[in-house]
């Protein structure tokens, strides 16, 4: 073997160790991690698994908060050559009673709560298109934010925003915007202002999760992973304490 082939496969042999023990270093981390995750949901009563699926890190806890038993899911997928990362989570109720049509309340930074119809105004080829692109992205998001089995179950569609209403933080769409008004009114609007006995204070005032109440109880999204057991706990509170309110 010559000189320049014996540096050229060392070379590779030191890239191949390198790479092998950063890998291993990073796959021990993940296992502390979520031993660590284990751990925490046990002293507090609830279970604790992992999978992967379909190149997603999954993540689940499955707890009983205030006598609402929950589900929540955590995924994420490094970005790499042409793929883009995955980091998204979600706290959904066990299936139970909630409306028979989809209320979907999208949290939003402070100041775009009414955005701009002008585009989808009127009868034009372009404003139809406007709307049909909109639906589109509505639908994407709703899976991202709740879980693809979840947005099955809501057209996006159908949704549209609910007169009359101004909540800091949130749009509301819904498929039956008089409905989903009247619950509104019997206490949603209340829950979702952030006030210091609200639900949804724990999340403060700036980057809201959505909401989503249909027929299998109450669920709330966001395009983040969880990383703590700590937010888990908010999730569980803010949505069991949303069961609550009447919105069947």
């Amino acid at each position: 073997m010559t000189y320049e082939a014996s540096i050229i496969v060392a070379t590779i042999v030191l890239v191949a160790t390198a790479v092998f023990l950063i890998a291993n270093m990073a796959a021990k981390k993940l296992a502390a991690q979520n031993e660590r995750l284990r751990q925490q949901a046990s002293r507090r009563g609830w279970t604790f698994e992992t999978e992967r699926r379909r190149g997603l890190r999954v993540r689940r806890w499955r707890g009983t908060q205030d006598g609402v038993a929950w589900m929540a899911e955590s995924l994420e997928r490094p970005g790499g050559h042409n793929r883009r990362p995955i980091r998204r989570s979600h706290w959904r109720t066990a299936p139970g009673r909630g409306p028979a049509a989809p209320i979907v309340c999208m949290g939003v930074p402070k100041g775009n709560e009414n955005p701009s119809t002008k585009a989808a105004q009127g009868d034009s080829m372009f404003a139809h298109l406007a709307v049909k692109i909109a639906g589109f992205a509505l639908d994407g998001a709703i899976d991202s934010h709740f879980g693809d089995d979840v947005g099955r179950d809501v057209d996006a569609a159908a949704l549209k925003p609910v007169p009359n209403t101004a909540i800091p933080g949130f749009i509301v769409m819904a498929s039956d915007t008089e409905s989903a008004s009247r619950v509104l009114f019997l206490g949603l609007t209340n829950a979702l202002t952030a006030g210091s006995a609200d639900p949804m204070s724990v999340f403060g005032t700036d980057n809201r999760p959505w909401v989503l109440l249909w027929k299998d109880g109450v669920s709330i999204g966001q395009i983040k992973a969880f990383t703590t057991t700590e937010e888990v706990d908010r999730f569980a509170r803010a949505g069991s304490a949303l069961t609550r309110l009447p919105i069947a």
